[in-house]
Formats: structure tokens, sequence, C-alpha cells
């Protein structure tokens, strides 16, 4: 290979690597593009959940609502929050200002003291307990008293699955023999306002059945159940009605206030999570987890989102460096690459040159040779011809002289140039493949989730659109499946996020365990599972789904020292005629909450009962 030809194929190489570049780089900026949608939905979200009975305050949300969906500028957005927050800091003063008829909070505290919760459930009551504590004379007292009968209906539930599965202290007490303390007596409170009024008496089973109606009638139980319990006169009759209870609790049992929307440390936990956060801010990351798990008003979610709001800039601030380092880079490149292609251009003119100077040359030598041929044929006498000779080579000599004079000189620049090159090269690979590099592991880590260390749901999104292109071509088998922790909300609230996240690490380490090369499996969001089976048909994929579920269901895990019982539950769907994703992901989904409905901890397809 020639010099000329290297040199226009390392152009070429060095022209791929700058369009390379310019892709990746127009990949980021849709992946920056998207994180800003994500953020503008959730603020959308966040005004359609704040639902007030002031109309200027529906206004404004209005307002805002209307503005995100419109794209906006920041200045605008900015401006509306900032009246949005004066707005809300007037309606929090006039609120404080007016005093509300007093409410029997005392029969809350005291109902709630009278109580012994599961230890599942410890850590959640004494969060109830301290909020109880912590309210004025004056504070609604309707929603903790919901609180209180979801809590409860919780502690059912849990102990009716002790009794099923026969771990934990299921004794002859009975369920709610081991709730209630038969050896205390919950007073009445002094002022006899509060529509619940509890009954002084000594007997234990009195008090539970007083509490089951109460209960039963907030939770709006069938007729049959209520007056069951009204009759009831044994402590065994009490129990067959709370084991139905329980069935009935979760999730109906759940009033407006806790189940008709996420709360905000809900949302913001989902947003969290759904955020491509880079490995060093993980740890600030984690602790805007934490703090939202103990958050108790609206001053620590203030400041938390705050911080969420630091987080993201400090994302966005770093992906712009990036950006402008890449910038800069291919700037370097363009500035390299152009020097280059002058050099080869002066390379080409001195070949060109040294092709001219070579055809002079040659043309000299021959006028010279058909002088001497002249000089031969008619020269007189020896010493004349030698004479003619001898003028004509020293002639040819001097042009060959020059001629070697010249080209050295040529070839001295050349190979100083080509020097000069090899070196600039030698550096521009090199800065381009450390580019490479962290480019590559940066793309690597945006298709990772951070917390499981499998696929996320970019790099689903980017699985999908290939696996279903490719389904589109060959009309191969393709199942969808989607999972779903079972009662994760419950882990997390019983034994704190940190527990929920190793629950969601060791459900997906099981997950990408049991799937095979060709298959594939991302975290979807908060504790959504979803997984590819191509080639696999509607049969196969049940038996595979099946395996999976029972090894998630047989797995040991502990949280300090106490077995927490992990169980998922599966939706499936097959690829069919005039499909998309988003269809088939639909149908996945419905099945997924079939099995719920259905108990959970199982598989459901699509076109199951």
């Amino acid at each position: 290979m020639t010099q000329d030809e290297r040199l226009a194929r390392e152009l070429e190489q060095w022209r791929n690597k700058y369009y390379d570049g310019l892709a990746q780089l127009d990949r980021k900026e849709k992946a920056w593009q998207k994180t800003e949608n994500l953020l503008r939905q959730c603020i959308s979200r966040l005004t359609l959940a704040a639902d007030s009975s002031d109309r200027e305050l529906n206004q404004q949300l209005d307002r805002l609502r209307s503005a995100i969906r419109k794209n906006s500028s920041s200045d605008e957005l900015e401006a509306l929050i900032q009246s949005l927050t004066e707005h809300l800091v007037r309606l929090d003063q006039q609120r404080r200002s007016h005093s509300k008829p007093p409410a029997p909070l005392d029969v809350l505290r005291r109902l709630a003291d009278g109580i012994t919760f599961p230890r599942g459930l410890g850590h959640k009551a004494k969060a109830y307990s301290k909020a109880l504590g912590a309210l004025s004379a004056d504070t609604d007292y309707q929603p903790h008293l919901q609180n209180l009968i979801a809590l409860i209906g919780e502690a059912f539930d849990w102990l009716a699955e002790q009794q099923t599965d026969g771990s934990g202290d299921a004794g002859n007490k009975g369920l709610l023999g081991r709730l209630f303390r038969r050896e205390e007596v919950v007073s009445p409170p002094a002022e006899e306002a509060a529509p619940v009024v509890l009954q002084e008496t000594g007997d234990g089973l009195s008090l539970a059945k007083t509490l089951l109606t109460q209960i039963l009638t907030s939770v709006a139980a069938p007729t049959e159940l209520r007056a069951r319990a009204a009759a009831a006169v044994r402590r065994d009759e009490l129990q067959r009605v709370v084991t139905e209870l329980a069935t009935l609790l979760p999730p109906t049992a759940v009033t407006p206030v806790l189940a008709s929307r996420l709360s905000p440390q809900e949302v913001l936990l989902q947003l969290l999570e759904r955020l491509a956060v880079p490995p060093e801010l993980h740890g600030e990351a984690e602790a805007i987890k934490n703090e939202l798990a103990i958050a108790e008003d609206e001053d620590e979610l203030e400041q938390i989102l705050g911080r969420i709001a630091d987080l993201v800039t400090t994302m966005r601030t770093r992906a712009q460096n990036e950006r402008a380092e890449v910038e800069t880079f291919l700037k370097q490149l363009t500035d390299n690459l152009r020097e280059l292609d002058i050099s080869l251009q002066g390379a080409v003119a001195t070949h060109r040159e040294t092709v001219e100077d070579g055809r002079a040359l040659d043309a000299e030598v021959q006028v010279q040779m058909k002088g001497i041929e002249d000089s031969v044929r008619w020269a007189q006498n020896l010493d004349h011809l030698k004479q003619a000779v001898q003028e004509r080579v020293d002639t040819i000599r001097r042009h060959m002289e020059i001629f070697r004079h010249t080209e050295d000189e040529r070839i001295e620049r050349a190979e100083q140039e080509v020097k000069k090159l090899n070196t600039r090269l030698r550096l521009l690979e090199t800065e381009s493949e450390s580019l490479r590099g962290r480019i590559l592991q940066e793309r690597n880590q945006a298709l990772i989730d951070p917390l499981t260390e499998i696929s996320n749901r970019l790099a689903y999104n980017e699985r999908i659109t290939h696996e279903y292109a490719r389904w589109k071509r060959y009309r191969s088998p393709l199942v969808f499946t989607i999972w779903d922790v079972d009662n994760f909300k419950r882990i997390n609230d019983t034994y704190g996020h940190q527990a929920g996240d190793k629950v969601l690490k060791v459900v997906a380490k099981l997950l990408a365990a049991q799937v095979r090369e060709t298959d594939f499996v991302a975290r979807y969001g908060g504790e959504e599972f979803v997984i590819l089976l191509p080639e696999t048909d509607m049969p196969q994929a049940r038996v595979a789904t099946e395996k999976i579920r029972a090894a998630v269901e047989a797995c040991e895990f502990h949280y300090r020292g106490e077995r927490v019982l992990i169980t998922i539950s599966c939706g499936l769907a097959q690829f069919k005629e005039q499909d998309d994703p988003d269809a088939v992901f639909a149908r996945a989904d419905a099945a997924m909450y079939r099995a719920k409905a259905a108990g959970r901890n199982c598989c459901r397809a699509d076109g199951d009962a």
C-alpha cells in the first residue's frame, strides 16, 4: 500500500469516527429531551392529583398544566409556579387562622395505644402514633380514622397469612386475641362529640366486637357480614367474621385518602427510580429516598423536592458539560482533518512536481542523447567526437545531480511532514479512544438500572423495537410477559425502603438467572419487570413463567434476621396479527391484574378468565 493510499484510508477512518460521534451526540440529545418530558409529565400529573375546593387554586393548576402541554418556556413555567406557591402560602395561612370544631382525636390515640400490632407492622404503627401525637385539637379526625382502619386491616391480613402458612406466633389466642389486649380497657373520651364511641367494658371480646362493627360499617361491608358481627356472642363467631373481612380489606378497604391516587412521596419515589442517575450520584439519590420515607409534612416535602430539582440540575449540567466536551473534541478533530487534508494536498503537489521534474530530466537526457548520436554521425575525427560526447555526458550529469538534490530535499520535507502527521494522528487517536470508551461506558450505564443492575426501560424500548421488527419479518412466535412484586408497598411500609430495594435486587437476580440467553429481562419501573420470550409460543411460555414464579416464591429472603415472603404475579400475551408493542403490553398488563385479583402469586395469560 502506497503512502497516499494509507493517508487516504486514515482520512476515511477519521471521517467515520467523526460521523459516529455526531450520532452518539444526537442520541444523548434525545435522552435529555426524554428526561425533560418525563419531568414535565410528572408535574402535570401532580397537578391532576391536587384536588382542591378553592376555585382560584384549581384555575392556577389548570394554567400550569396547559403551559406544560404547550411546552412553554422555563421562564413562563417559573412564573406560574411562583404564583401557585404564593397562593398556597395564603391558603395555608387562612386555613390556620380558621378554627375547626373539636374532633375526638383522644379516641384514636386511646384506640391506637390499646392495640398490639404485629411485629411486621411495628414501624408503621409507631409512625402513626407519632403523627397522632403531633396533631392539634382542631384537626379533622376523619382521615386519621380511615388510616387507622386501613392499618388494622393490614394487621388482619398479616395475621391471617401467618395462620395460613403456619409461621409467626400464631397460637391458641386466635386472630382477635393476638391483636387486642384483653386486659386493657379503652375508656370513652371526655367529650362525646365524636361519631366513634367505645363503650367502657372490661371484656376484650366486647371491645373487639364494637371495633369490628365500626370497621365493617366504615368499609361498607355486606349487610349479612355486619349482622353476623353484631349477633356474635362467641370468639369463634367473631373469628370467622374477621377471616372474611381480611379477604375483603385488600384493596377495597383502603379509602380514597389512601388508594385513589399515589401520595406525593410515592410519586417522587417513582420519579427517582425512573431517572437514570449516574453512579457518582447514587448516594445522593439514596439519601433523598430515605428522607422521603420518613417525611411527614409539606415543609419537609418542599425541601426534598428542592433536592430532587438540584439532583436533576446536576445531571443536566453534567450532560451539558459532556456535550460541550464532545463538541470541543469534534471541533479539534475537524481542524486536524482539515490540516491532514492540506498535508495530503501538499503531498500530491510534491508528487506532481517530482513527476514533472522527472519528465523534464528525461526530455533533457533525450536531447543530449540525440546530440551524441549527431556527433557520432558527423564527427570528422576521433578527438572531436570525444570532446562532443564528453560535453553531452557532463550536461546529463549536471541535470541528474540537480534532479537528485531536488528530490532529496522533497523526500526530507515529506518525511518530516509524515513524522509530524503521525505524531498528531497518534495523539488524536488516543483522545478519540478515550472519548469512545467514555461514550460506550455512559451508553452502557444509560441502559442499566442502577439498583438491580439489569436492563432498564430505555434498554427495553430499544429491544422491543428490534424484536417487533424481527417478528414482523419472520413471524416467529414472540411472547411478552410483565411481572409485578406482590404486596411490595407493604414490604416498604413494614421494613423500610432499604428492604424494598433489596427485594427488587433479589427478584431481578432470580429473573435474570431463569431466562435463556436469547430472552430479555428488564426492570420496567418501580416493582414491575418485563421479559421478552422470542421463539416461544404460549404453551412454552406458560411453563417458563410458572418456573420463574416458583423460583421467586421459593427464595429464602431474610431482612434483619426475619424471613420475608416474596411472591410475584405475571401476565402473558403473545404477538398476533395487526399487533403492535403497545397493544401487546396492554393485554399482558390486564392479564397481570387478573392474576392479582385471583389471589396473587400466579400467572395469567391473555384470554384467561
